[in-house]
């Protein structure tokens, strides 16, 4: 029976992939990398080995060690040099594009034609496009779009769309991050970033340039005056607020550490303990009923009617209450409300 490479037979490795389903992406034990994204969801690429993060999201930091540790592959004979080379080339081609970012001038191809170039410069030539006068990185982008419309899936209105309507912006994105390399800017978020963002807008290179020049002369102007008048200074304290010199304090015996201890306060008496349960009622007093007594009677003989239909004391008091409330105030909604309910309970 043939060998299995890697695996002693063919039930070990259909047992292997068995076992190794619930691992793989989408399953219910895949390490997963679990950043967050913009869309709200996370990442489901998988881990790389040894990390929490994936290649995408791991950082800097992760994609070194991630190096370091192919490159120990390759020493020990895990890794081929056939997938080191490959990973070599996609590192070089992702710090190209990052470069390119900021200076498409920059020589260097993410894709080599080889003998096909010739034929990649003449169907460029066709649509009016000389190469030779594009910036490497812009000659780079159409490399792949020839690739991809004239030699893998031949498409020649997609390839006439890609030289006529994305190539020209291609260029002025091109010619945009050359004209903020010649201004030597790198963080487009400061001041002088600002200035050479407006006057690009108007299409003025030269005024750009100028604000710039005049913004870091300003810079260097107000850092040399500061220098200038920290070394008039000769040592000075760096706070204008004036500083008392610091003398020892004479011994005596008013120092904290010798005095006796404060007596501390006594702690107060604990609250005693609230009943549980209802509140007891408060009897009523002779007044508050010879006031509700008067109320029935000058309610009518409907009310009192009522009032006897009531069976038990309290039911009694409650309703009178409830009538005087009324009474006093007919426009209350909560008097109104309880009134109604007398009524419609006593109908």
């Amino acid at each position: 029976m043939p060998r299995i490479p890697g695996f002693k037979s063919e039930t070990q490795r259909e047992r292997f992939f068995e076992g190794a389903k619930p691992y793989v992406r989408g399953g219910p034990l895949a390490r997963i990398c679990g950043a967050k994204l913009r869309t709200g969801g996370v990442c489901t690429q998988l881990a790389l080995a040894g990390e929490k993060r994936c290649l995408r999201h791991g950082g800097p930091d992760a994609a070194r060690r991630y190096r370091e540790r192919q490159k120990a592959g390759l020493e020990n004979g895990s890794v081929t040099p056939e997938e080191w080379a490959r990973a070599e080339a996609r590192r070089a081609r992702n710090a190209l594009m990052w470069a390119w970012r900021k200076d498409p001038r920059l020589p260097g191809r993410t894709i080599d034609l080889g003998p096909d170039e010739a034929a990649f410069a003449a169907a460029a030539a066709e649509l009016g496009v000389d190469v030779d006068g594009l910036y490497p990185a812009v000659a780079d982008w159409l490399r792949w779009r020839w690739r991809r419309h004239q030699k893998d899936r031949p498409d020649a209105a997609r390839w006439r769309k890609a030289v006529r309507e994305e190539l020209p912006r291609q260029r002025a994105a091109a010619d945009e991050a050359v004209a903020w390399a010649d201004l030597g800017i790198t963080d487009r978020r400061t001041k002088a970033a600002r200035a050479a963002r407006a006057a690009l807008r108007a299409g003025d290179v030269e005024r750009a340039q100028a604000a710039v020049d005049a913004l870091r002369a300003a810079s260097s102007t107000a850092m040399g005056a500061d220098l200038r008048r920290g070394r008039e200074a000769h040592g000075g304290p760096l706070t204008p607020l004036p500083a008392r010199p610091w003398t020892p304090r004479p011994a005596s015996d008013g120092w904290k550490r010798r005095l006796p201890d404060r007596q501390k306060a006594p702690k107060p008496q604990p609250m005693p303990p609230r009943p549980v349960g209802r509140p007891r009622r408060v009897p009523d007093r002779p007044d508050e009923l010879a006031a509700l007594g008067e109320v029935l009677r000058a309610a009518g003989p409907q009310v009192r009617a009522m009032y006897e239909a009531v069976s038990r004391n309290e039911d009694r008091v409650k309703f009178l209450r409830d009538l005087a409330d009324y009474v006093n105030a007919p426009d209350d909604a909560g008097a109104q409300r309880r009134w109604l309910w007398w009524v419609q309970a006593l109908r």
